[in-house]
């Protein structure tokens, strides 16, 4: 009882088109988003690797879901530049811009949208549901102070402004599994070493106050997981 698209492309910024699959139960009307982001260190796997959750979500005929991918982090996919931790986090903002945009045609709600992701994709959910504020085309760490990310698909007939408000307003629900939420604890994955870089990519930072936004997160982690600690979630 599902209706299952491969390899959406909603991007292409560099070498590998960026693309999704849905999963969405037949008949599906106005129900709605689960977002899935996959895991893999930033530099690896696709959202091939989350068909099996995918399928589990969206059995049930509660939800359309979404299984994303996005770049690799540094040179990974074979670009000649290296791609940054802040090129992902706009990797998963152009997904929910276009899944926005196409989401009636699966019979999916853009209004209502959760995002879960494990590990890497823990992170970068976590990421898409606090930093969607900081939408916006000032460019990212260019100007001192400035951080603002700019969705890698933006709508056509959308401003920046539309497209941060359209993802704040949607995302209602956050799950990431066992993600790191501050960029000290993967900073060996970085390029970058200056502190506001950092805190610009670490969701930690960002978390609304609940009278201005009220965004509800379930937080799963390992007490004995050897590589993402319950010391490194737990703060989040």
């Amino acid at each position: 009882n599902i209706n299952v698209t491969h390899d959406v492309v909603y991007a292409k910024p560099g070498i590998k088109p960026l693309k999704y699959d849905v999963f969405s139960p037949k008949n599906a009307k106005n129900l709605p988003c689960i977002v899935i982001v996959h895991g893999g260190g930033w530099s690896s796997n696709n959202e091939d690797i989350m068909r099996g959750l995918a399928r589990e979500l969206a059995k049930g005929g509660r939800y359309v879901v979404f299984s994303i991918d996005y770049r690799w982090i540094n040179k990974l996919d074979g670009e000649t530049k290296p791609t940054y931790m802040h090129q992902l986090i706009e990797d998963v903002f152009g997904a929910i811009a276009h899944i926005q945009e196409n989401a009636k045609k699966y019979g999916a709600d853009p209004t209502r949208i959760a995002v879960t992701g494990d590990s890497a994709g823990g992170h970068l959910s976590a990421a898409a549901a606090t930093l969607s504020p900081l939408i916006g085309d000032g460019g990212f760490g260019e100007r001192e102070g400035v951080y603002q990310y700019m969705p890698s698909y933006m709508p056509k007939g959308k401003s920046i402004d539309q497209v941060k408000k359209q993802i704040t307003d949607a995302v209602k629900a956050v799950a990431p599994s066992y993600g790191p939420a501050r960029a000290s604890d993967f900073k060996q994955f970085l390029e970058q070493k200056d502190q506001a870089y950092w805190d610009a990519i670490s969701p930690i930072e960002h978390v609304p106050n609940v009278s201005e936004r009220a965004l509800p997160h379930f937080i799963v982690r390992g007490t004995n997981d050897p590589l993402v600690s319950n010391a490194v979630v737990q703060p989040y």
